[in-house]
């Protein structure tokens, strides 16, 4: 690691034996001494999977570095900082820092721990493994689900190394023979799929970098390095009976030998898969306008995906579940050094740092809040968080139960006619833009009459039609007969709201409701997704007023009551005032 040079001699031992207890307690470096080029801020900001509990305040910092660090860098230090959208931070970090990647020489092979390793005779230690791959997003979508999707087009990294191990001389029948290493090199390197087929391929180098282009169908790739030795052998020169020409025979031209010095080869190659999903989401659309001139979208996508983008300035936005941070590949925190004469582990002067996906306790949403677009509808499909399955030292606001992840969103919004719409994807870089010009189904308005058609003093039967408002045709719902996670034309779903029930309406329109209390009721025409029905509608209300004396039949029943009740009463108080008559005593004088 770089380290400032103004620093005393005693305060870069300090640090110096501080990056060896960072290191092992897998702490990346610090913003002063290594930024690749991004602000120091966006350098703290990588580092999800460092341990927040050893927070430093500004003072205790100042003095240990004697420099000042900005409000991000003091964030990232207490907590892990997340995104909205696929940073880049990640991809120019890790391209950076893989050059910082040592490879050892001919007698000395580096090897992350968790590389596969393979031993030729004279060949040892050698693989290739890879690095990055970017742009990616690893998400994390169930406790046992977590998916690399990988670009399109991108880059793979890695680091291929090998050691060689000179065979000592050996003697036999009083003839010694000597190994000396010609050359040694990596002859290819080359990216294949997990069926074999080679992608791209460069010249053999220690720190390949190979730009790749997936094919339809690939569910891994392979890091496949060719690594070659020649060695020159030396023996002494022989008759044709095997025995050793004198000085005075050497040049002799009778006497027959065999060459002095001929050549050995070996050839290795090493291979290193990693699953991948191919990020290349396709999108269907649905488009449509309400009456009053508002636009409707809806967006299914067939990967997990970020959400909608509005506008030239993508200033606008609704997103799906989906959040983010960038965390270093902690099997790179260290290497293995090997020699003929053991192993020793060394810290890593290259950290590849990659972009994760979350789902966040936020949820599906508009931004900027308050504002058009609008979520009319989400589809998905519920999912266990994943919290459980994250590292410890991860401080992220992921869902803790059950979540939806959306793969279809529906809004609603006032589009320009040449404003830009894009799906965003979760894969940086990989955004489908959304053609505005096609069909739109236009939503017609909806017809809702109530009335009481029967009533008595304990309740009344409400008659609900709903008709097409410009045909008066009758518009029936039903109840699909199982339920379906993608939007279906099969049935015309939705419901007519009225004293807390649900009904729907009949093959004429109609609906009919007894109600037992009295008061103004709302009936509210809700309508099915306008994605799933052809017509679609819009929604809309009614109300109706009943009341047992809204008749004369029922004042006439209240008059009954009344009397039935207040009858026994007067009688009583009548009865009452005449036993006092007749029981009344008269005066008495003086």
């Amino acid at each position: 690691m770089r380290r400032r040079t103004s620093l005393s001699v005693a305060a870069l031992i300090v640090m110096l034996v501080g990056s060896l207890v960072a290191v092992a307690a897998g702490r990346p470096p610090s913003p002063q001494e290594e930024t690749h080029g991004l602000t120091e801020a966006e350098a703290a900001s990588l580092w999800s999977r460092d341990n927040d509990s050893g927070y430093v305040t500004n003072a205790a910092f100042e003095r240990r570095s004697n420099d000042s660090r900005s409000a991000g860098e003091q964030l990232a230090n207490a907590s892990d900082i997340t995104f909205r959208r696929p940073p880049d931070t990640a991809a120019r970090w890790t391209r950076a820092d893989h050059r910082d990647a040592t490879p050892g020489d001919v007698n000395v092979s580096v090897y992350p721990p968790h590389a596969t390793l393979t031993d030729g005779r004279y060949i040892r230690d050698a693989h290739a493994t890879l690095f990055a791959i970017t742009p990616s997003t690893t998400a994390h979508r169930t406790p046992g689900e977590t998916t690399e999707y990988v670009a399109p087009n991108g880059t793979v990294r890695g680091l291929v190394d090998y050691r060689i191990v000179v065979p000592s001389a050996e003697s036999a029948n009083n003839t010694t023979v000597d190994y000396t290493l010609a050359s040694s090199r990596i002859e290819s390197v080359r990216l294949e799929t997990g069926d074999g087929t080679t992608l791209a391929r460069t010249d053999g180098t220690a720190l390949p970098a190979i730009n790749y282009t997936l094919i339809d169908d690939v569910d891994s790739l392979v890091l496949v390095a060719t690594i070659r030795a020649e060695f020159r052998v030396d023996q002494p020169r022989t008759d044709r009976n095997g025995r050793h020409p004198s000085n005075e025979t050497a040049e002799d031209p009778t006497i027959a030998t065999t060459p002095e010095t001929r050549t050995v080869s070996e050839t290795v190659t090493v291979r290193d898969r990693r699953a991948i999903e191919p990020y290349t989401p396709e999108v269907a659309l649905v488009r449509g306008r309400r009456p009053e001139g508002d636009r409707l979208l809806a967006a299914f996508h067939s990967a997990p995906w970020l959400g909608l983008r509005f506008g030239t300035e993508g200033d606008r936005q609704v997103r799906g579940v989906w959040r983010f941070y960038t965390a270093r590949d902690v099997r790179w925190d260290t290497l293995e050094r090997s020699n003929r004469t053991g192993t020793r582990e060394i810290e890593s002067p290259a950290l590849p740092v990659a972009v994760h996906a979350y789902p966040s306790r936020l949820g599906p949403r508009s931004e900027p809040t308050g504002r058009t677009p609008r979520i009319t509808a989400v589809w998905g499909r519920d999912r266990r968080s994943p919290a459980a399955s994250l590292p410890d030292t991860v401080s992220v606001d992921v869902v803790e139960r059950e979540y939806t992840a959306s793969y279809g969103l529906a809004v609603r919004t006032v589009l320009a006619h040449d404003e830009a719409v894009e799906a965003v994807g979760i894969v940086r870089g990989v955004d489908v833009p959304i053609d505005e010009t096609g069909p739109t189904r236009q939503l017609r308005r909806s017809d809702l009459t109530v009335e009481v058609v029967d009533q008595d003093d304990t309740g009344a039967t409400l008659r609900i039609a709903l008709t097409d408002a410009p045909t008066g045709e009758p518009i029936a719902l039903r109840r699909s007969e199982a339920p379906f996670e993608i939007p279906s034309t099969a049935t015309r779903e939705g419901y007519v709201a009225v004293a807390g029930e649900r009904v729907r309406t009949n093959v004429s329109g109609v609906a009919t409701v007894t109600v037992s209390e009295p008061g103004v009721y709302t009936v509210e025409y809700v309508p099915g997704s306008w994605v799933a029905h052809h017509p679609a509608y819009v929604g809309t209300s009614a109300t109706a007023r009943w009341h047992p004396l809204a008749t004369p039949a029922g004042w006439l029943r209240l008059f009954g009551r009344t009397l039935q009740w207040a009858l026994p009463f007067a009688l009583a108080v009548y009865a009452g005032r005449r036993l006092g008559r007749l029981f009344r005593f008269g005066e008495v004088g003086p």
